[in-house]
């Protein structure tokens, strides 16, 4: 299961993305044992961040108020008013295939960097590799 946000990353900033780019696999992972001496440094070392770009039918997703949030969109940019959110994240309840994985940008590339605004977030949040 892949997890997709549906605008760019540096939106979600460190409180959205950071701590899953530092100490993977989401909230169930880093709640529980981020700060443990033992499995902390475990999970900081697993891998290397990326973002990957890909083309995801709607049909693949596992939540169903994306068109919803689409609407809001249309009407939004029309000058119409409204107090629903128009962010969208989603995960994947089928496989993606390889041809719709458009690019996968790695940490530290400049694609990551300028994508994650990593580069911004406070010194104590910073991905340190």
């Amino acid at each position: 299961m892949l997890h997709f946000v549906f605008q760019s990353p540096h939106f979600e900033g460190h409180g959205g993305i950071g701590r899953f780019f530092s100490s993977w696999g989401g909230e169930a992972l880093y709640n529980s044992h981020e700060e443990d001496q033992e499995t902390g440094p475990i999970l900081r070392n697993i891998g290397t961040p990326c973002i990957i770009q890909a083309n995801i039918p709607i049909c693949a997703l596992a939540k169903n108020y994306l068109v919803n949030k689409m609407v809001r969109i249309y009407f939004k940019k029309r000058g119409l008013k409204t107090e629903e959110p128009t962010r969208h994240e989603d995960y994947t309840k089928k496989p993606i295939p390889a041809d719709d994985i458009v690019a996968i940008h790695r940490y530290p590339q400049k694609q990551f960097l300028k994508l994650s605004g990593c580069k911004k977030w406070r010194p104590e949040h910073q991905i340190d590799l």
